[in-house]
């Protein structure tokens, strides 16, 4: 797909599927051309087709089933769903599906945390695994809860300084204290855009299981 057409396109995920929001009838018609792998966005996101809107279409955007990922047209297997990444409603463009991806590959506990509210609204598998908890518990938390007040504070100080951050830190656990070596990055994510911090922990170890 040519990415030169598709960033200028916005992104949204609707029950049933992929939304793609292009500026121009010409650009619509470009990524058309990509169904194999516009079709492959649906069966990743377990939706029944990607739909491309332009100015002018009338309400009836270009549709492309999730069939049309594999050959022949047959309705593909549903998806192993094990390292989706989980949170709320929301637009994204095309670098904040970059980010899920992301998150949705790694291997590693990783999240995406509000910089001004410090509310962790993204979370991927292997985080909630770390926390043994859900992914809904997980999205409903505020890390002011979980971090001492000036630790956190040099955290967010450090991003607005350098963008980028590895550190070494004690934070909580919802059963306990733990130590982390975490990697904090400044991104901007969702549409409309905010600031988040993308976080990825390499390795934690709870304080209590020494002892």
């Amino acid at each position: 797909m040519d990415e030169l057409f598709l960033s200028g396109c916005q992104i949204a995920f609707t029950g049933n599927a992929v939304q793609v929001f292009a500026p121009s009838e010409l650009v619509a018609i470009a990524l058309r051309r990509s169904q194999k792998e516009l079709a492959q966005w649906a069966v990743q996101f377990r939706k029944e087709a990607t739909e491309i809107f332009f100015p002018g279409d009338g309400g009836r955007p270009y549709k492309i089933l999730s069939s049309f990922a594999h050959s022949g047209g047959e309705k593909p297997p549903s998806p192993e769903v094990s390292n989706i990444v989980f949170g709320p409603g929301v637009g994204f463009d095309v670098q904040s599906l970059r980010i899920l991806e992301r998150m949705r590959l790694s291997e590693k506990p990783m999240s995406l945390v509000n910089l001004e509210t410090d509310s962790q609204d993204w979370v991927n598998r292997p985080l909630t695994q770390m926390l043994q908890r859900s992914a809904e518990f997980a999205t409903q938390l505020n890390m002011k809860d979980y971090w001492e007040e000036d630790a956190l504070a040099y955290v967010k100080r450090m991003l607005q300084q350098q963008g980028r951050l590895d550190h070494h830190y004690q934070a909580m656990l919802p059963y306990g204290l733990a130590e982390f070596s975490s990697t904090f990055e400044v991104v901007r994510f969702g549409f409309p855009e905010r600031d988040y911090r993308l976080v990825t922990i390499h390795s934690y170890e709870p304080i209590l299981s020494r002892r």
